[in-house]
């Protein structure tokens, strides 16, 4: 009786410390924050890439010509955005 007496408190105090002090529920919103953070950056990316394209494309019909480079270049872009958005 008088070994577990110590297991017993040592066990109360893990989880007051863990959930009296917050610590786990901190953890949680920390990592959803987190994640959050995350989404907001790669659709901001994704309306940068939109932006990029509108302007290319305007560019053109302004110009009345094509640059090949730029549009394979703006391509490539827009390819490896999607490779990493669906990966």
């Amino acid at each position: 009786m008088d070994i577990w007496i110590p297991v017993i408190v040592a066990v109360i105090g893990l989880a007051a410390s863990l959930f009296g002090a917050g610590g786990i529920v901190m953890w949680f919103l920390n990592r959803r924050e987190k994640q959050s953070e995350e989404r907001d950056k790669h659709v901001m990316d994704g309306l940068r890439l939109l932006i990029e394209n509108d302007v290319m494309i305007l560019k053109v019909l302004r110009k009345n010509g094509i640059n090949g480079q730029e549009i394979e270049k703006q391509e490539e872009k827009m390819n490896a955005f999607f490779r990493k958005a669906f990966i």
